[in-house]
């Protein structure tokens, strides 16, 4: 028997999301960019006339200000239950005044793309498997800790590619 619901838990812009029903569908505009790890189940994204499919183990980064299509459902027996990152604005500026210029990548392109489905690595890997803990604690994580894992979430996303930093350091509006 299949539970019906939702149950999401924020933790200084770091979400715990649990959906027991067959689908959940949405359609909105990415404010903010934010990373997804599939911990169970798939996250179906939708956009400009291409689909990306994340299962358990999977990572997606979405870029800021797109519109997108998501749809969070469970997968056989599994209910979706994912992790979502949300990197804001006024964090990244944070992050940007500790960065030395020399650390940075200033020459690389932009990115092109608003969905990136990431490679499999060890730095996206360690790091959601650091918070997995989470789901099943009735302890709620410190926001210090979780600031950690978003600015080392910003160093894997760089580690992976280059072209994460204009996008993540374009402060420009819509």
């Amino acid at each position: 028997m299949k539970k019906s619901g939702h149950t999401v838990f924020n933790y200084s812009d770091v979400f715990f999301s649990y959906h027991f029903s067959d689908e959940r569908r949405c359609s909105s505009m990415a404010r903010e960019h934010y990373l997804v790890y599939v911990y169970s189940g798939e996250y179906i994204v939708e956009e400009g006339g291409k689909t990306i499919v994340a299962r358990a183990g999977d990572c997606i980064f979405i870029r800021r200000d797109n519109r997108v299509n998501m749809i969070k459902q469970s997968l056989g027996d599994e209910p979706f239950q994912g992790i979502f990152l949300f990197f804001k604005r006024n964090f990244l500026r944070k992050v940007l005044h500790k960065f030395e210029k020399t650390d940075l990548p200033l020459d690389a392109d932009r990115m092109k793309k608003s969905v990136v489905k990431l490679p499999d690595s060890p730095d996206i890997k360690s790091l959601f498997t650091s918070m997995v803990p989470y789901f099943d604690s009735s302890q709620k994580p410190a926001a210090g800790m979780m600031d950690l894992k978003m600015l080392e979430a910003i160093y894997s996303l760089l580690n992976i590619d280059p072209q994460f930093y204009p996008a993540l350091f374009d402060f420009t509006e819509p």
